[in-house]
C-alpha cells in the first residue's frame, strides 16, 4: 500500500490558481527547464520554486524514494 504525500496550501491575499498536470516529458526536451509561468510572476508574487530539468527532478525523486514526503521542498527557493 502506498501513502499519498501530504498536501498543504498556503493561502495569501491574492487569488490562487492551481493546475494539476499529468504528463510524460518528451526526451527531445529533456534539457528544457520546468519553471513558473513568467506572465504570472511579479515583484509582489515572486517564484517559490526554482526551475528544474526533468532529469534533475527524476534523479532526486528516485534517490529519495517513496517515503510519504513531497520532493518539492528540495526545489524551493531560499
Amino acid at each position: 500500500m502506498h501513502v499519498s504525500v501530504e498536501h498543504r496550501v498556503l493561502a495569501g491575499q491574492a487569488p490562487r490558481v492551481s493546475v494539476a498536470c499529468f504528463f510524460y516529458p518528451s526526451t527531445a526536451n529533456k534539457h528544457k527547464p520546468y519553471a513558473p509561468i513568467r506572465e504570472h510572476l511579479m515583484e509582489s508574487n515572486p517564484p517559490i520554486y526554482r526551475g528544474t530539468h526533468i532529469t534533475e527532478y527524476m534523479a532526486y525523486f528516485r534517490a529519495k524514494g517513496l517515503d510519504g514526503n513531497s520532493s518539492l521542498p528540495h526545489f524551493k527557493m531560499q
